[in-house]
């Protein structure tokens, strides 16, 4: 696991191989098999290991009962994973997925992180404010933006943008902000 985890940070998931961890760690190119029978199930199971990790991250955020400092203690412990896990972040939200019939854990994980911040984003809101059937669509709503403050900021293009590095560093900050802003407001159809 530790050769292949290295390999997709070193090179990116497509060079990711069976033969070629076996390479890397001087073995037969066939032991690897005795462990993964594909490239797909070593695949998942590092996956799965990095949403693990993440969903631990976000379950490790309790609630204070304010909204905002709430909201600011999750999207700290996000950002933290990423920019300390940067590759492991890339591989999960944007290497393509192994089958999930084949790897239900994978879908597991996944959904393990979903209701740390699900959880989180239910407490947060105002009392009266929000009907459970709502909570997905909020959890979405919040990671969604964190997710995508994280990708534009840490982007190539942010170079050409003449944005200053202030800016760049402020954007997750207030990206937090502003959502927990609009959770506090009552929500309106959609």
């Amino acid at each position: 696991m530790r050769a292949a985890h290295e390999l997709v940070a070193e090179r990116g998931v497509g060079a990711l191989s069976l033969r070629e961890v076996a390479r890397l760690l001087r073995i037969s190119h066939q032991a690897p098999y005795k462990h993964f029978p594909t490239r797909d199930h070593l695949l998942a199971e590092l996956m799965i290991r990095c949403w693990r990790d993440f969903a631990l991250e976000l379950e490790r955020v309790r609630p204070r009962g304010d909204a905002r400092a709430d909201l600011k203690a999750l999207a700290a412990r996000y950002v933290a994973y990423a920019d300390r896990h940067p590759h492991e972040y890339r591989l999960m939200f944007g290497a393509p997925w192994p089958d999930p019939v084949m790897h239900p854990r994978l879908g597991e994980e996944v959904a393990r992180a979903f209701r740390a911040l699900r959880g989180l984003v239910r407490r947060a809101a105002p009392r009266g404010a929000r009907r459970p059937a709502d909570d997905d669509l909020e959890a979405m709503f919040v990671w969604a933006a964190i997710h995508g403050a994280m990708a534009v900021s840490s982007a190539d293009i942010m170079a050409a943008l003449g944005v200053s590095k202030q800016v760049v560093r402020k954007c997750r900050a207030h990206a937090v902000l502003r959502v927990a802003m609009a959770l506090a407001a009552p929500a309106r159809g959609a």
